[in-house]
Parts: structure tokens; sequence; C-alpha cells
């Protein structure tokens, strides 16, 4: 089972997401508003995936991609940005992050992110 964890203080701006990721079998989605939530959630859990809404109003994306990163290295990540394709790839190198996601994501953005997660799976 891969479980999610999706990070906006806004959810209806991931609902489609949301529902493609879970219309998948075998694929849990859970919520959290802050940062702060999302670390706390995190701390001792097996995530496969964390969304991050850019729009995260207690930290920035990359300061909470960081700290997952210290508690969890494995931890795959994904950004909802509106930020242009290379100024994101500049703030974001160096981190992993598998991809950046419109700022509302569709179902074929859940459906790319659930191949990646497939493929990164161990056999």
């Amino acid at each position: 089972m891969f479980k999610v964890l999706l990070v906006s203080p806004v959810p209806g701006s991931l609902a489609t997401l949301s529902a493609a990721l879970q219309a998948e079998p075998g694929l849990r989605v859970d919520w959290e508003k802050s940062g702060e939530a999302a670390l706390t959630r995190a701390t001792g859990k097996s995530l496969d995936l964390v969304v991050v809404d850019e729009a995260v109003k207690d930290m920035t994306a990359k300061d909470l991609i960081n700290r997952l990163m210290m508690q969890n290295a494995a931890i795959n990540t994904a950004v909802v940005s509106a930020m242009p394709e290379e100024e994101f790839h500049e703030a974001f190198e160096g981190l992993g992050v598998l991809a950046q996601l419109p700022v509302q994501p569709a179902k074929a953005e859940a459906e790319g992110l659930i191949k990646r997660l497939k493929e990164l799976a161990p056999a």
C-alpha cells in the first residue's frame, strides 16, 4: 500500500488530485493543512509521497521538504507551484523532488505520480 500525504491550507485546490489518487487501489491519501502538522504526521511514519502546496502558510515548500528529508530521506515529494520551470528547478535542485505540479493538479498529474511511485517501489 502506498501512503500519500497532501499538504495544503486549501484542500479544495487539490480535490481533483486527491480524488484521482484515492481511486487507485492500494493507495491511501491523508491531509494536513500546515507544514508543522505534516512534519508531525511524518515522524515515525512511513510515507511514500508528500505533495506540498506552495501556499502552505507556516513555512515555504522548500523548508518543509528540507525538514522532511532530515526526518526520512526516502520520502518522495512533489510540489504544487506556479513558479516557472527553470526557476523551480533552480530552487529545488538536489532535493529529489519527483515533480512540479500545476496550481490545480488534475487526474493526469495523479496518474503520473502513481506511475512514478510504482517505478520507485522495491520489487
